[in-house]
C-alpha cells in the first residue's frame, strides 16, 4: 500500500510503502499517544468517526524511523455561507474547511488554522450545500478556510465539488488556496495526491498563493495581496 505525506514532522514530502498505520487521538492539535498499530487493510470502522468532544482520528504510518501524518479521516469546517459576495462572482454558496499550515501573518480566519475547529462535515452537510445552491441567483459555489488543498481535506472537497458538478453542471467553482498551482499542485509537489488533479478539473478558477500581509492591497478584487494569482482552469 502507498501512502503519500506532506510531512508535518519536519520531513520532506515523500512517498513510501509501509506496512503498519498509526491510529492518533488529537486534542486541538495536541498529538496523543498511539493506543495501537493496525495494518492498513484492519483500519477499524470506527476511525471514520470521533474519538470524543474536540478529539478527531487521525492516520500516520511510519517511515525511517518516524511517525508521519497522513490523513484526517473526517473533515471539520468553520462555516457555510448561503449567499456569499466577497469569494467570487454573484451570488454564492461558500465552504470555510478547517485545517491550514499556512498560518499567515493578518489572516482574516486564523481560527480554522485548527483541523479539529467547528464541525464535522457529513452527508448532512453536502446535502445542506447542494439544497443551498438551487436557487437560479446563486451562481457558484467556492471552497476556501483554512485549506482545501491540505491533504487531509482534498479526498472531501474533491467528492463534494464532484457532487456540485453532476446536479449544477452551470453553476462555476472557485477555490482558493494558499499553495501554488505550478508548483505545489503538480505531480511530486508538497501536497499533490492521489486526488489532486481530479479536484483541480472540477475547479473553474482558482485563487492561490498566501496571504502576504505586506503585499495587501484592499483595492484588488477577489485577492487578499498582490501576490495572489486569480488562474482560470477551464
Amino acid at each position: 500500500m502507498i501512502f503519500r505525506s506532506s510531512g508535518i514532522l519536519n520531513d520532506p514530502v515523500c512517498e513510501w510503502h509501509t506496512s503498519y498505520v498509526l491510529i492518533l487521538a488529537e486534542n486541538r492539535g495536541r498529538r496523543r499517544q498511539p493506543k495501537q498499530l493496525w495494518r492498513p487493510e484492519q483500519i477499524p470502522d470506527y476511525a471514520v468517526g470521533e474519538t470524543g468532544r474536540q478529539n478527531t482520528l487521525r492516520i500516520a504510518i511510519h517511515n525511517k524511523g518516524c511517525w508521519h501524518y497522513v490523513r484526517n479521516k473526517i473533515m471539520n469546517y468553520g462555516n457555510i455561507k448561503k449567499y456569499d459576495i466577497a469569494d467570487g462572482p454573484g451570488v454564492r454558496v461558500s465552504l470555510f474547511v478547517s485545517g491550514c499550515r499556512h498560518h499567515c501573518k493578518g489572516c482574516f480566519n486564523a481560527e480554522t488554522w485548527d483541523f479539529s475547529y467547528g464541525q464535522p462535515f457529513t452527508s448532512e452537510t453536502e446535502t445542506e450545500i447542494l439544497e443551498a445552491l438551487a436557487p437560479d441567483y446563486i451562481q457558484g459555489f467556492t471552497a476556501l478556510g483554512g485549506e482545501p488543498f491540505e491533504p487531509e481535506n482534498q479526498p472531501v472537497v474533491a467528492a463534494l465539488m464532484k457532487k456540485i458538478r453532476e446536479h449544477y453542471p452551470d453553476k462555476d467553482i472557485w477555490c482558493y488556496t494558499g499553495y501554488l498551482y505550478d508548483v505545489d499542485l503538480i505531480p511530486g509537489g508538497r501536497v499533490f495526491t492521489d486526488v489532486t488533479l481530479e479536484m483541480l478539473s472540477y475547479i473553474d478558477v482558482l485563487v492561490d498563493g498566501e496571504f502576504i500581509e505586506a503585499e495587501k492591497d484592499i483595492s484588488l478584487q477577489f485577492r487578499g495581496s498582490k501576490n495572489q494569482r486569480i488562474i482560470h482552469l477551464q
